[in-house]
């Protein structure tokens, strides 16, 4: 933009000076002159005006990007708790009902991860190791979609992930990986009884430990998210 405002600024100011040197002299080249000015002058309006709702657009299309991609963080972290909170065995009793049939995405998501904090990471260890076939079956199914889904971001927003973001999107892949591929290489912890009791308290422990791994990348991706979002709130409430 700066190459067309220069140039046409410059012929408005010498079209001016110009027409008021001329103005004496030559009356009707003067008003030629003050014509061309005003002319320059429309065509520098007209392209500020398109400069200006081009940069508008842009903006509000990197806005509806970002917001995309928030969108998307926040469905994989929470995915990552809903694993972690099926594993465990907890149901609706450990949820404010409130908060969550709230109908405000923000407040259901806030609610989610206030009872992966507060309730599912400190038993989680626990939980694991009571945890039913039919239940571990079901962690390898979300675990298999949370991967799925980090590479379709990973796909489709690496360009506009930050730094933090992508590191956290990354840990929570390894996590996930790595537990699936306890799944897969440690079948024992599924077994029951005796033979194999020490084997499957050692197996599960393992699991237990990625998937805090997991759920602690997914809490940490959820706050900087959140954080984000605060603060384009605070900025355009300050606007």
């Amino acid at each position: 933009m700066k190459r067309l405002v220069l140039p046409l600024s410059g012929a408005i100011l010498v079209a001016l000076l110009a027409a008021l040197f001329l103005e004496c002299r030559l009356p009707f080249a003067s008003n030629l002159l003050l014509n061309l000015a005003a002319g320059l002058v429309l065509v520098l309006l007209t392209a500020l005006y398109v400069d200006y709702v081009l940069r508008l657009r842009e903006r509000q299309r990197q806005a509806d990007v970002e917001q995309r991609v928030r969108t998307r963080l926040k469905t994989l972290a929470s995915a990552c708790m809903t694993a972690c909170r099926t594993v465990a065995g907890y149901g609706w009793e450990v949820f404010r009902l409130e908060e969550l049939f709230s109908r405000d995405p923000d407040r259901q998501f806030r609610e989610v991860l206030r009872v992966s904090k507060a309730v599912v990471g400190p038993s989680l260890e626990a939980k694991v190791q009571k945890a039913s076939r039919a239940e571990l079956v079901n962690l390898w199914t979300l675990l298999t979609s949370i991967t799925e889904s980090v590479d379709k971001i990973l796909s489709a927003f690496s360009t506009r992930l930050e730094p933090r973001w992508f590191a956290g999107v990354l840990d929570t892949q390894d996590a996930a990986d790595v537990s699936l591929g306890v799944y897969r290489t440690t079948p024992e912890f599924l077994l029951e009884g005796a033979p194999f009791a020490e084997l499957r308290v050692q197996a599960r422990r393992a699991l237990a430990a990625f998937l805090g791994r997991m759920l602690a990348a997914a809490h940490d991706l959820a706050d900087t998210v959140l954080e984000a979002e605060e603060r384009e709130a605070g900025g355009k409430d300050a606007g």
